[in-house]
């Protein structure tokens, strides 16, 4: 595929909402990005390098924004107008506070987004007050539940102000218990 085939998919995944597929394709294109066989025209082969160190988050919000910057292949001219600028930049934040999914539930400890292959969890202090404790939690599930071992991604904050700690894990498709 080449650069403007990528750009297309990109475009693609986000008007098809985010589906399971299209996360798949993402996480494709960022494993292709970090080695080296996608190539962001927007950045020298350092700055890619750097990208790609900040892993493959780093790297698909990289890409979605990208995707509602404008492609490697069209020529922009600086836009120069502060207005549009911020408009741009609210583009940008909506289409990467997505790119993890939908939500698919929340509770005392998470709210809980459906990542394809993957979970991705928003853990609140509620339950756990300083975050040492949640992060014993996140250790200790780890060696109690190896098959669904969490992967802190990082840190943030609501919008409220509460902490929070993400997490990424494997999804595993259950049944419904019978007799």
């Amino acid at each position: 595929m080449n650069n403007a085939g990528v750009w297309a998919s990109i475009n693609g995944i986000i008007a098809d909402g985010f589906t399971p597929e299209g996360l798949q394709k993402l996480d494709s294109y960022a494993e292709q990005f970090i080695s080296g066989r996608l190539v962001y025209q927007r950045f020298s082969p350092r700055e890619q390098h750097g990208c790609a160190e900040g892993g493959a988050t780093h790297v698909i919000a990289s890409l979605l924004a990208g995707a509602k910057a404008g492609t490697d292949s069209e020529h922009q001219a600086a836009l120069g107008d502060f207005k549009r600028e911020c408009q741009l930049g609210a583009q940008q934040e909506a289409v990467i506070e997505i790119s993890f999914g939908y939500q698919l539930a929340e509770g005392g400890e998470a709210i809980v987004y459906d990542h394809g292959s993957t979970l991705i969890k928003s853990i609140g202090l509620d339950y756990f007050i300083q975050p040492i404790f949640a992060l014993d939690r996140v250790s200790l599930h780890n060696a109690y539940f190896p098959e669904t071992a969490m992967k802190v991604l990082g840190f943030g904050r609501t919008a409220e102000g509460d902490f929070k700690v993400i997490v990424e894990q494997p999804f595993i498709e259950g049944s419904h218990v019978s007799d």
